[in-house]
């Protein structure tokens, strides 16, 4: 009886642990764009994520500058690499048919790079 109670601990502690691990943060979500990041540190490298439908922009401010923006395709392909050097980064919805995509803001004044999940739809 022993054994089972901390084997059915143990498989409750894993899953929970899985769940954790897995868990996205959307920072953008409406019927067209889906943008989301894998962790905390991620979320909170953005102050404002936002996708202005009638101009078709998806506008990032970010709390660091950002020196170049990488736009990867599904298959990790570079589409794009584009000079940003500043904290407010725009970029156009008609550059991406429907698809998943990476977007990598790397960071001006560090070697970090911050990495997004897109999602056209």
């Amino acid at each position: 009886m022993k054994t089972s109670s901390l084997t059915l601990g143990f498989y409750a502690i894993l899953l929970m642990s899985f769940s954790i691990v897995s868990e996205k943060f959307k920072i953008i979500d409406n019927a067209k764009i889906v943008v989301t990041v894998d962790n905390r540190e991620g979320y909170d490298f953005f102050e404002e994520a936002i996708f202005d439908e009638l101009r078709g922009d998806l506008k990032f401010k970010t709390r660091q500058d950002v020196s170049k923006l990488d736009i990867l395709d599904e298959s990790n392909n570079l589409m794009y690499s584009l000079p940003i050097n500043t904290k407010i980064v725009m970029i156009g919805k008609n550059l991406f048919d429907a698809g998943n995509y990476t977007l990598a803001f790397r960071v001006a004044d560090k070697n970090r790079i911050y990495r997004t999940a897109l999602t056209v739809r």
